[in-house]
């Protein structure tokens, strides 16, 4: 448990443009994507490519996340991804849909294996996303659907289900 939040502190101080400045909204969340990435156990990865991480949020998001560009998960290194289209998230190992289901993407529409989708709130993760983001006593906490955790084929070290609020596909 401890793991976790030091990885995740660690990556928003390296991710801060100043010492002494506050993280953002933006950065805390890519600090998340990052670290969920390293977490999860993925499929068997190719040998070659690249692990990409991709976006449909503001560009704030966006350029928050370009700081974790060719830092490595999986053996991968990583690449920040802005998607407009449905198609394009064929590239993706992880989706962040900012706006939730109702823009880019569905729960029915995502049809593979493999794909990590985080949006916001808990009614994101109870709608079939893998894990969403919400804030509870001014932190930026986080849910995870175990079953569509368990649809994707992807299994999440017991450390980050630790620090969870669990839900399960209604």
């Amino acid at each position: 448990m401890t793991t976790l939040a030091l990885l995740v502190v660690a990556t928003i101080l390296v991710m801060a443009t100043t010492a002494r400045a506050e993280p953002t909204e933006a950065q805390i969340k890519a600090a998340y994507l990052y670290n969920f990435a390293k977490f999860v156990e993925w499929p068997d990865q190719p040998a070659t490519g690249r692990f990409n991480i991709c976006i449909d949020g503001d560009t704030e998001i966006i350029d928050a996340a370009a700081a974790l560009e060719d830092k490595t998960v999986a053996g991968l290194r990583v690449s920040v991804l802005r998607v407009e289209t449905a198609e394009a998230v064929v590239a993706c190992r992880m989706v962040l849909l900012d706006q939730g289901w109702g823009g880019l993407l569905r729960p029915s529409t995502i049809g593979r294996r493999d794909l990590l989708t985080v949006g916001p709130g808990i009614e994101f993760a109870e709608e079939g996303g893998t894990i969403g983001l919400f804030y509870s006593q001014r932190k930026l906490r986080f849910a995870i659907n175990i079953d569509a955790l368990a649809a994707a084929g992807l299994r999440v070290n017991s450390k980050l289900l630790n620090l969870a609020h669990i839900v399960r596909r209604q």
